[in-house]
């Protein structure tokens, strides 16, 4: 994909905050979390957080070289199948040796009536998300005019997303399929409806950035700015109870969360514009290049340490300091990755 230094200064700033507003979730005691330190990481969390990069995918499907579905379709198995081992490595195993607090079990509703095992393994989690988005996203492109079916399909998940959570066939099979579509938290936390209303969305501003840069960053602001003004007015006007937060948002919600990720990517284009690059972009774009390895790392850190500091019962001075020390963990084994990897193919 072509590189874009304000996308990868978005993406990475994001990416930067995974681990510590992870390590808050899991390890800092909830008498906290209004701390100035906590509401900043949940801002970032839920503000300009998954929403923003799943805006980036969108934007990235419109950059990438054409592959083929078959292509397409295996690229997807593969991240797929991360997903799954993924919860293989940070729930399943950890719990297989008695090193997973119980605790945390009851948060995730783990039934233990049934296979607790397999209750972990199938948890929905945002590569759940991206697998069969990525497919979505690559039929959607070999249509012609794909800007102005994504600009419809994104606004019918947005309005109608709400009536179809939930749905039940009664098949276990084909429930769990539909659960991680249309699911909420713990078993499904990023469900395509309505986050599917964010990637489809970047490739509407994909398209037109590569057409008319200038012209489209502007317009990105000024909706960004529209959406935001809009939805916390319709979310004032016209409260709706939401006990799913913001995995699963009512139109109003999701249309001001679009609107926070528009705009933060219209800031950091400005802010690419007009500074040099620094130590601290470079960091921020080594994260973007290396998110996958940094939220698969970070996530088997976080869940394995769990015996150690306990789950949510650190004060905030100990949150901080493990926050701190979890980041530079996680960075440190993606360099140490990275490294083996490049030497492994010099010496080919």
């Amino acid at each position: 994909m072509q590189r874009v230094q304000s996308f990868d200064l978005a993406r990475g700033f994001t990416v930067l905050f995974i681990t510590p507003i992870h390590t808050g979730m899991l390890y800092a005691s909830p008498a906290i979390y209004n701390t100035v330190p906590c509401q900043f990481l949940i801002f970032i969390a839920e503000g300009p957080g998954g929403q923003l990069l799943m805006l980036l995918m969108g934007i990235s499907a419109t950059f990438s070289k054409p592959t083929t579905i078959t292509q397409t379709i295996k690229r997807a198995t593969i991240i797929l199948l991360a997903g799954y081992g993924l919860n293989l490595l940070k729930f399943v195993t950890p719990h297989a040796l008695g090193l997973l607090p119980h605790s945390i079990l009851e948060e995730l509703q783990i039934n233990p009536q049934q296979s607790e095992s397999l209750q972990l393994i199938a948890m929905g989690d945002i590569l759940h998300f991206a697998a069969p988005t990525l497919i979505i996203l690559h039929l959607l492109k070999q249509c012609k005019h794909y800007p102005i079916y994504a600009t419809i399909l994104a606004t019918l998940i947005l309005l109608t997303s709400p009536l179809l959570y939930d749905l039940q066939t009664g098949i276990p099979g084909i429930d769990y399929i539909i659960g991680l579509a249309t699911g909420k938290p713990p078993q499904t936390f990023f469900p395509l409806l309505p986050w599917l209303v964010y990637p489809l969305s970047g490739m509407v501003i994909g398209y037109y950035y590569q057409r008319n840069l200038k012209t489209t960053m502007q317009a990105t602001a000024a909706i960004g700015l529209a959406l935001i003004t809009g939805g916390l007015f319709l979310d004032t006007l016209i409260p709706i109870e939401n006990p799913s937060g913001f995995y699963r948002t009512p139109p109003a919600a999701t249309a001001w969360h679009l609107g926070i990720a528009l705009t933060t990517l219209a800031i950091w284009h400005v802010i690419s514009t007009k500074m040099k690059s620094n130590a601290f972009f470079r960091l921020l774009t080594f994260s973007s290049r290396h998110i996958t390895m940094i939220y698969l790392i970070q996530w088997i850190l976080i869940c394995w340490a769990l015996p150690v500091f306990g789950y949510q019962q650190l004060d905030l001075p100990t949150s901080l300091i493990i926050m701190l020390s979890m980041t530079i963990n996680t960075y440190a084994l993606t360099l140490f990755i990275q490294l083996l990897k490049k030497n492994y193919h010099a010496n080919r």
